[in-house]
């Protein structure tokens, strides 16, 4: 992965930070590129629900949320390696934002 403005290499952190470290450029990652990632994350989180899913875990509520705590840890381990994995195999396309990707309100009076 490199910067499209400078042509440095970049790191993981580098993109978590959505800047370049040498020059400075603002980059960003397309909001698709983790897609999959979150797909397969909710699939894996959902599967290990209904494993270890039972009647009892509703009649303790400490249990219940140990339980669902447990799911939640699941679910952001499965998006932490899933993004990890992904970045590996496949990099992520890397551009610099619009101009106006910061602009969410809309200026209709005159």
């Amino acid at each position: 992965m490199t910067c499209p403005q400078c042509s440095q290499r970049l790191n993981y952190r580098n993109i978590q930070q959505s800047r370049c470290w040498s020059c400075g450029t603002k980059i960003c990652v397309p909001r698709t590129y983790y897609q999959p990632v979150v797909i397969v994350s909710i699939a894996i989180m959902l599967i290990t629900l209904f494993l270890t899913f039972s009647e009892s875990i509703f009649s303790n509520l400490p249990l219940f949320f140990v339980w669902c705590l447990m799911l939640l840890a699941v679910e952001y381990v499965c998006i932490f390696v899933g993004s990890l994995i992904r970045h590996r195999i496949k990099p992520p396309p890397i551009s610099t934002p619009h101009a106006n990707d910061n602009i969410i309100r809309l200026r209709l009076s005159s």
